[in-house]
């Protein structure tokens, strides 16, 4: 949330696609720090971790939106048509299909 302030500064400077990349890359990297904490690592490091992480998957779903928008317009060059509402509505539908399957590979594993 604290990093999504910066996110216009960082599309002026860098482009959409790569401040995309940066953020994902942010959290990746976060989220590896993460796993390899162990049961004695310090509450510090694990929030550092998740701070790092967090900062990234902030970054990259504010930009998410800015490049759904880019591909309407993309599809509409190619075309000749402006189909926003098949395109926002697949990209939900594939958005939801991977948040339920996200959702289900803790769930088996626990399981």
């Amino acid at each position: 949330v604290c990093s999504a302030p910066l996110v216009p500064y960082l599309v002026k400077k860098y482009g959409k696609k790569k401040t995309f990349q940066m953020g994902t890359c942010t959290s990746i990297l976060g989220f590896i720090i993460f796993f390899f904490a162990t049961s004695g690592t310090s509450v510090v490091f694990i929030l550092f971790s998740f701070i790092i992480a967090s900062a990234g998957v902030s970054v990259a779903m504010t930009v998410m939106w800015a490049l759904e928008a880019d591909t309407v317009e993309y599809g509409e060059y190619l075309t000749g048509v402006r189909i926003e509402g098949l395109t926002y509505s697949v990209f939900s539908f594939i958005r939801k299909c991977g948040q339920a399957i996200g959702g289900s590979i803790p769930a088996f594993v626990l399981g």
